[in-house]
């Protein structure tokens, strides 16, 4: 999550996770860095969002 805004302070961090698209983004960014969104188990990227 290396980008411009990301939260500095606790209360930075509150406001900017407690949006689900900023906390999705994140989550992705830190999950998938090279942005290829792939199965952990057998690496498969023919996935499905739940």
């Amino acid at each position: 999550m290396a980008t411009a805004t990301a939260p500095r302070t606790l209360r930075e961090a509150i406001l900017f996770f407690g949006d689900y698209c900023n906390c999705r983004k994140a989550v992705e960014a830190i999950r998938w860095p090279d942005g290829v969104v792939c199965c952990p188990r057998c690496g498969s990227e023919n996935v499905t969002y739940l």
